[in-house]
């Protein structure tokens, strides 16, 4: 759980907490185990790391351990993530210092040519694809060599995101799902309760 509420970063990141804390400190597997573990939650579709995570503790402790692993490091920062949103949801922070802060670090990524990816990113606009070796070194060597490109991608980086994801679009879709999910709830309730059944 220390995991959950303290690795932050991307999946790389919480990969080299991991070894850090279950096969140096804790010694629960060694290098060539964990790098199994690690091929193998790279090769499946979804989070990375919380594969990983899950593989460690099915491992230490079979299914229940890959639950508890589960809940122990993804459950901490799912809280934390809600709360952030709900306050920052309940506040005005347009103009807050820290908001400025993110904006200027948005970066352009190099990502693979797959998936939602292809839905995402725009190559040359908002970051690059890459699909082989070649590509990669070549648009990465291009966003290391030229500031005013990263500073361009990151910006059209961050409107892509603002007009995708953000809690200004996303909001009310949420509210209308939620909404109708409770709207079902009650009618379902009304029915039981008219019908006679048992709840």
């Amino acid at each position: 759980m220390r995991l959950g509420f303290t690795s932050f970063g991307g999946p790389v990141a919480h990969i080299g907490y991991f070894r850090e804390a279950y096969v140096v400190r804790r010694r629960w597997l060694d290098e060539r185990e964990f790098a199994e573990l690690v091929a193998i939650a790279n090769l499946l579709p979804g989070p990375s790391s919380s594969q990983l995570g899950i593989a460690i503790g099915a491992r230490r402790a079979g299914r229940l351990g890959g639950l508890v692993a589960w809940l122990g490091f993804t459950l901490p920062s799912a809280v934390v993530m809600t709360v952030l949103a709900f306050a920052v949801a309940s506040a005005d922070v347009a103009d807050a210092g820290w908001v400025h802060g993110l904006e200027l670090v948005a970066v352009p990524v190099v990502a693979s040519a797959v998936g939602v990816n292809r839905e995402i990113v725009q190559d040359g606009v908002n970051g690059f694809l890459a699909s082989t070796p070649g590509e990669w070194r070549q648009k990465l060597s291009a966003l290391m060599g030229d500031g005013e490109l990263r500073r361009r991608m990151g910006a059209a980086g961050r409107r892509t995101i603002q007009a995708r994801y953000s809690l200004q679009v996303n909001g009310p879709r949420v509210a209308a799902v939620i909404g109708a999910a409770l709207a079902r709830t009650r009618a379902s309730d009304a029915f039981v309760h008219a019908s006679g059944e048992p709840r």
